[in-house]
Order: structure tokens, then C-alpha cells, then sequence
């Protein structure tokens, strides 16, 4: 069921994964551009959304935000074939049944930079995250970073990903003086 949080932007509630023998849920989260098309972050289990998800535009570029976000976009990639799949760094590798247009970088990509910006987060060789924020918004799109709310309380978030209103002053701590460095809309 599509959730919207903000204009032209959607959460979708998946079912969860294991990892590690751990149950966790996914969330997707799907951006209208501009131009109509649709930018989709973790893709999760399609089930019963098509007609839902192509209701809101076209959807074009699959985003697989870092090393554990992969799951299922080969399905996206078959229901949206004319779809751009995009990888988190070291996917690729990872993933080679997958047909990746490109690796993402710390750069936003033409096709959404108007809107997004992005960066890659490198907290760890493990893990390592494409994160996004979307402008107009001021929405950071994250997935699992550690989070600090404004008394410094440390939130683990779960699997799958998290929107955050940056109006809402909650942010990265790991990304915090990153980001107020990168750019002033992140502050």
C-alpha cells in the first residue's frame, strides 16, 4: 500500500528478509520527478502494487542504495524492463545477473540532480551507503545509518528504508558535519 509522506513522495511497507537469521522489514520509497517519471529507492517485493506503483508515472531509475538493498530489483528490472538500474558501489560485482545501467557516486546523477543531491557514505568497507536528499522536501533518504535525534539519543534503525524531515531536526550523526560541509541544504 503506498504511503505518502510528503508531495510526490510514497513509502511502501515490504514484507521482511532475513539476515542472518535475523527477520527484518523492508521499505521502498518512490519519488516523482518533475517530469513524471518515478525514482524508486530499495525496491521491495512487488506483490500486488503494479497497477499502484504505474498509477503515480514511469518508472525509471531502480535504486539499490548499498550492499544489502538488492534483493529485489531483478523483479523490478523484469516488470519495468525499459527501467535504468542503478548500483551502490561494489554491487555490481555482487549482483552480476542484474543489468546495472551504472555505479552511483558522490555525485547525483542529470537524470534527478535538479532534485536530489547524493553522496556516498562510507562508514564502513562493509557497508557502504548511497545517501539522497531531496530538495524540495528536505527529505534525507537513508536506509542504515545510525541516527541521533536532538538530544543525542542513538536510534538503530531498522532494515529497509527511512525518511527523515530535515525540518524535524533529526540527522546523520556520521553524516551530520559531512553534510553541513557538502552542502548548505543539508543544515
Amino acid at each position: 500500500m503506498l504511503n505518502k509522506i510528503a508531495e510526490n513522495i510514497w513509502t511502501v511497507n515490504g514484507s521482511t528478509v532475513n539476515f542472518l537469521g535475523i527477520p527484518f522489514p523492508t521499505r521502498m520509497t518512490i519519488i516523482r520527478l518533475k517530469n513524471s517519471r518515478l525514482w524508486i529507492h530499495s525496491p521491495v517485493q512487488m506483490g500486488a502494487m503494479f497497477d499502484d506503483v504505474s498509477s503515480l508515472g514511469e518508472v525509471c531509475y531502480l535504486i539499490s542504495p548499498n550492499k544489502l538493498h538488492h534483493l529485489f530489483i531483478a523483479d523490478w528490472q523484469k516488470k519495468f524492463p525499459a527501467a535504468r538500474c542503478y548500483a551502490s558501489p561494489g554491487i555490481i560485482k555482487k549482483r552480476p545477473d542484474i543489468d546495472f545501467y551504472k555505479e552511483l557516486g558522490m555525485d547525483a546523477e542529470n537524470e534527478w540532480a535538479e532534485e536530489l543531491e547524493q553522496t556516498v557514505f562510507r562508514g564502513s568497507p562493509v557497508m557502504q551507503e548511497v545517501v539522497f536528499y531531496h530538495k524540495s522536501s528536505k527529505t534525507l533518504i537513508l536506509t542504515e545509518p545510525l541516527l541521533t535525534a536532538g538530544s543525542r539519543k542513538i536510534l538503530l534503525l531498522p532494515m529497509g528504508s527511512v525518511l527523515l524531515a530535515a525540518g524535524m531536526n533529526f540527522y546523520a550523526s556520521h553524516l551530520d558535519g559531512y553534510c553541513k560541509r557538502r552542502s548548505k541544504s543539508f543544515t
